[in-house]
Order: structure tokens, then C-alpha cells, then sequence
């Protein structure tokens, strides 16, 4: 899959950041050598020549090398800081569209990106980089040694290369169980997130004692894998601590010896040391930070497979006209995730979720879309605000795709109200604007009173500016779906497509909504809505009946209902013939498509309701 060129240039500048990096780790380790240098220069010139100018000399050029060594270490984490600060924040926006995506494709990942993303800053900020920086390094001073005495440099390699076997060890024996337990971490994480959501549901239900329980559940899972990794990866690092420290006494012990056999100088002596310290270091701390490293790999891997999944969509050039006239709908289809268009699918309807919808719609019209639960309608909204893209067919507002817009676009021209309204938590008026930095308390206000929530606002005691947060006490079912309404009016909107606006009101609120929508109407809004209500379906000026994703009927309202009481009414008689010869007492309720018809006296009574069944 290609990468955006906002991530290609991203990878260049981190290449070039890192590159700067180890530039200057060069210089503190080139730096680093100053006290093996010194003690050379006390043990085998000062000392024998006993010269203090020799001394002074040496102690400043010394004392000069060091503080220009803190002074070039400390830039170095400096800049590894903010390497990661900027990686971050360059990542953030990319991120959460990528999350965004991936959650509305069916993937549950909530904020999983965004901790992962913290990790890798986490990872780059910290120290644990800075042994494999180093870790080029150990080689030179490996170099070194050998260049002083052949057996120094030997006995260094040996022990350099049993802490790297002990490290290759960690590796092998903790990465599984380090990258399982991440993966589920990172999943009873997201778990319990969704679960405190619903916390009223769970204090009410007494649910808490057992959520509590299978958190704990899945906790213990997760620790598990972690004590053995922990067990494991500490157990390794104590052994390779005690022969790094075996390894110091025993140069010390190989210098001394070659000292009396007069194949070195006192300096070599304390200077081997020193250089032996300096090359096993790095391949001991990158055994202290093993685990750290693999957490911020596994972050990596599962971010960059985000990443690789999501598509940014290219600006376009030139977006269509302000749609003012129509809506039409032809021959859409959307199959079921996974499925793939083949003559078997074709033939079983089992195999999508919309199949051939068609109708059309102008400016003014209000079209209730009826059918029973699990008959597509919350799909077919989703597919006619960009949502759902099509298997086949096409959704055209005045004769333009909808992608022929970009998102941001499209959405100025379509108001949304799902059927579960989630608010960000920040002010009302924030939410209404859609969380515009530049909206105008004026359009805010207009679309309140379009959604018939403006008196209920200015009654609360911070009016506009009260902040909503997850379970708001102050603001009821039918209040929060009153700000969802209101969002979707945000800077009037030609489509309103609204899932069950009434499910959560009164006849009261009801009859107030009906007013507004009739309203809209009127100001040429083209509307389309969800509702088992019959006060509510009676507003609508065109209906359309789903069944099993399938158009069953469409019309004028008038027409459609009609439709649907003559099925119903066939279909009771239908019934009340059969049960009365069985000698069974029928109750002349008849259910059909998902809405229940009452029949009267009459199959011409007026008095028929349309009901969810």
C-alpha cells in the first residue's frame, strides 16, 4: 500500500534527526576516551618525569574534554527529546484519522494508536537508544585494546561476546511472552475502556463485582506472561552483570601480570580498564532497557500496521457546486464486509446488506424510511451521508457522487444524526459547531433554535459554555439527541438525514420536532428520517419500505402506508380464517414487515396505526 507523502517526508526528516544523533554520539564517545588518555599520560609520563607543568597541562586539556563532553551529552538528549515530542506531534492528526477509519471499518482499537504512538515518543525520549548509538563504538575501543596488547584484546572480546550470547538469550527467551502481553494489555485496556462507558448501566444492574472479577480475569492473563518475562530478562541481567564485573577484576588481573612480565606500562594498566568498561557498557545497558526496546517494537509494528491501512484522501482540485436541488439514489448495493461479488452472491440476498435501492428525492421532500429492525435502514442512512461506500451504484447529490467531494466538504452539505448520539466532552456550544475554532456563536444559536433546544440551553445554570462529560447528569436522552439535532442543523445543512430523532422524546417534544422539521422544509432542506412513530411518520411527504436490505415499496406516504395496511389486512384475514377454523380466538393484530397494523371494524377504517412491532 502507498504511504502518504506527508509520512515519506516525515520518515526522511527522522532519518535525518537520527543521523545528526549519531553524530554527536561520535563526539561523546570520541570524548569518552579523555579518562583512559589521562591516566596514560599521569601513570607514564607525570610519574616518571615529575613534571607539575606536564600535570596542570594535562588536568586542563582534561577538565576542558569532560565538560565539553556533559555539555554535547546533554544536547544529544536533548535532541532525542525532542525528536520525539516532534514525531508525536507530526503523528497525532494522522493518527486519530487513521483510528477513526480503522474503528469505522469495524476494528476495535479506541485509543490504542494514540498510547502506541506515546510509547515510541516514550521509547525515543528516554535513554533506552543510547546503547545502540553506542553500541558502533565498542568496536573502536575493542580496537584499541588490541592495539595496546593482544591478550587484552582478546579476553574483551570473549566477554564482550558472552554478554551479547546472554543477550541474544533475553531476546529469544522473552520476546514472546513480552509481545503477548502487550497485545493483551493493550486489549483488556481497550475493553475496560468501552466498559466504564456504560458505568450507570453497570452501578444499576450490579454489574461492577463481576466486571471487576473478568478484568481481573484478563490482568492476571496478561501478568503472567510478564513475570516470566520479567524472570527471565532479570535473572539474565544479573548474570550478565556479574561477568562484566568478573571481566573488570580479570583485565585488571591480565594487565598487571603482562605489567611484571614488562609488556606494559603502569598507564595500560588502569587505561585497559577503562576501555574495557567503555566497550561492554553498551551491550549491558541494552540488556537493562530489553524490555523497554521490545515494548516500543512491538508499539512500532502495531502502529506502523495502522498507518499502512489508512488511506488519506488527496485534496481535490476542484469540489462541485453547493447541492441545492436533488438527491438520487440508483441501484445501490452494499455487500456484507469480506463478501466478494460472485454469481453464488448474487443469487442468496443473505449476501448484502442493501441491494438494488432506488429512489429520488428534491428539495423540500421529507422521506421516512420504515421497515422492521435489521431491515437496513440505519445502512442506507450511513450510506447516504458517505459512510458506507457502495459495492455498486451511486448516491448523487444534484448529479455529483458524493466523493466527488472531500469529507470535510460533504459534511457541510449533509447534517447527520445517528441513532446513538455521542458528544465531545467540551461545551454545548462546541458541539453544536462541530467543534469549529472559528464558528460564529450566530450560527450556533440558529441552529439551536432550528432543533428547538435554545430555551432548554439558556435555562442551565453556564447556558452555552456547560460542559458535557461522559453520563452528564443535567442533560437528559432527549436533550442530548436535542444537541445531536442541533449539530446536524449546524450552518444549515441541504440533506438532513436523521436516525430515530424521536426515540427518546415525549409526545410533547415530538409534536415540537415535527413543527422544526416541517419547518426546514419549508426552507427548501431535504429530509430524510428513521421512526416507528406514527405521529412522526404522518410529517413525512414520501415513505419508503426495507425488508431484508430490499426496497419493498416507496411512494408517497399516503401510497406506502396504504400499501402496507392492504398487505396487513390480507394477511390477517388470511390468518383469522385459519385459526377460526382450528376454533382459535383471534385478536385481530396482525404483525408484518416490523410494524404492526391494528385492524377496525372496516378494512377502510382510518383509525389503522403504524407501530414497531
Amino acid at each position: 500500500m502507498k504511504k502518504t507523502n506527508k509520512i515519506r517526508k516525515l520518515k526522511k526528516d527522522i532519518s535525518r534527526s537520527f543521523l545528526i544523533i549519531l553524530l554527536i554520539s561520535s563526539l561523546t564517545n570520541i570524548l569518552l576516551l579523555t579518562a583512559p588518555l589521562y591516566m596514560m599520560a599521569i601513570f607514564d609520563k607525570v610519574m616518571l618525569s615529575f613534571q607539575i607543568e606536564t600535570l596542570f597541562l594535562i588536568s586542563v586539556l582534561a577538565l576542558i574534554a569532560l565538560v565539553t563532553y556533559g555539555v554535547i551529552e546533554w544536547c544529544r538528549s536533548q535532541l532525542l527529546f525532542k525528536t520525539g515530542n516532534w514525531l508525536e506531534k507530526s503523528l497525532i492528526p494522522t493518527t486519530l484519522e487513521a483510528s477513526f477509519s480503522a474503528t469505522h471499518d469495524g476494528k476495535i482499537i479506541g485509543a490504542q494508536g494514540i498510547r502506541d504512538l506515546a510509547q515510541i515518543k516514550s521509547l525515543i525520549g528516554g535513554r533506552s537508544l543510547l546503547p545502540i548509538l553506542d553500541a558502533p563504538w565498542a568496536c573502536i575501543f575493542l580496537i584499541l585494546l588490541f592495539s595496546m596488547n593482544v591478550w587484552l584484546g582478546l579476553f574483551t572480546l570473549i566477554s564482550a561476546l558472552i554478554l551479547i550470547g546472554l543477550t541474544c538469550i533475553s531476546e529469544f527467551s522473552t520476546r514472546k511472552h513480552q509481545i503477548s502481553f502487550q497485545n493483551k494489555q493493550n486489549q483488556s485496556q481497550i475493553w475496560l475502556d468501552q466498559s466504564i462507558k456504560n458505568s450507570d448501566e453497570i452501578i444499576a444492574l450490579g454489574m461492577h463485582d463481576s466486571l471487576i472479577a473478568r478484568y481481573q480475569e484478563k490482568f492476571s492473563e496478561a501478568q503472567a506472561d510478564y513475570q516470566i518475562s520479567q524472570q527471565r530478562s532479570s535473572s539474565l541481567l544479573a548474570l550478565a552483570r556479574t561477568i562484566r564485573m568478573l571481566s573488570q577484576i580479570g583485565i585488571m588481573g591480565i594487565a598487571a601480570y603482562l605489567l611484571l612480565q614488562g609488556e606494559v606500562s603502569p598507564g595500560i594498566v588502569v587505561a585497559g580498564s577503562i576501555l574495557m568498561s567503555r566497550a561492554l557498557s553498551p551491550i549491558e545497558q541494552l540488556m537493562s532497557a530489553w524490555t523497554q526496546l521490545l515494548t516500543g517494537r512491538n508499539a512500532y509494528i502495531n502502529l506502523t500496521e495502522l498507518l499502512d491501512t489508512y488511506h488519506s484522501q488527496a485534496p481535490l482540485k476542484k469540489q462541485p457546486k453547493d447541492p441545492i436541488s436533488t438527491l438520487s439514489i440508483n441501484n445501490l448495493t452494499l455487500l456484507k464486509s469480506g463478501k466478494s461479488s460472485t454469481n453464488y452472491q448474487a443469487k442468496h440476498a443473505s449476501s448484502y446488506l442493501l441491494q438494488g435501492i432506488n429512489f429520488e428525492l428534491e428539495k423540500g421532500d421529507i422521506l421516512a424510511v420504515l421497515g422492521h429492525s435489521g431491515a437496513g435502514k440505519t445502512t442506507l442512512c450511513k450510506a447516504l451521508v458517505g459512510l458506507l461506500k457502495p459495492s455498486y451504484g451511486e448516491v448523487r447529490l444534484d448529479g455529483n457522487e458524493l466523493d466527488q467531494w472531500s469529507p470535510k466538504n460533504l459534511a457541510s452539505h449533509i447534517g447527520y444524526l445517528p441513532q446513538e448520539v455521542n458528544l465531545a466532552p467540551v461545551t454545548i456550544w462546541e458541539n453544536i459547531a462541530r467543534l469549529d475554532p472559528n464558528a460564529s456563536m450566530e450560527d450556533v444559536y440558529v441552529a439551536a433554535k432550528k432543533a428547538g433546544i435554545h430555551s432548554f440551553i439558556q435555562q442551565l445554570p453556564d447556558g452555552y459554555n456547560t460542559k458535557l462529560a461522559l453520563n452528564t447528569p443535567q442533560i437528559s436522552g432527549g436533550q442530548k439527541q436535542g444537541i445531536g439535532l442541533a449539530r446536524a442543523l449546524y450552518k444549515s445543512p441541504f440533506v438532513l438525514v436523521l436516525d430515530e430523532p424521536d426515540a427518546f422524546l415525549d409526545a410533547q417534544a415530538c409534536e415540537s420536532l415535527k413543527t422544526n422539521l416541517k419547518a426546514l422544509s419549508q426552507e427548501n432542506h431535504l429530509i430524510i428520517f428513521i421512526s416507528h412513530k406514527p405521529n412522526t411518520i404522518d410529517l413525512a411527504s414520501k415513505a419508503i419500505v426495507l425488508n431484508k436490505g430490499r426496497l419493498l415499496g416507496k411512494g408517497l406516504k399516503d401510497d406506502v402506508l396504504n400499501m402496507l395496511n392492504t398487505k396487513s389486512i390480507k394477511a390477517d384475514d388470511k390468518a383469522q380464517e385459519s385459526t377460526s377454523n382450528r376454533g382459535v380466538e383471534n385478536k385481530a393484530t396482525r404483525y408484518d414487515y416490523g410494524y404492526k397494523v391494528k385492524i377496525g371494524t372496516s378494512r377502510n377504517s382510518k383509525n389503522s396505526t403504524i407501530g414497531q412491532a
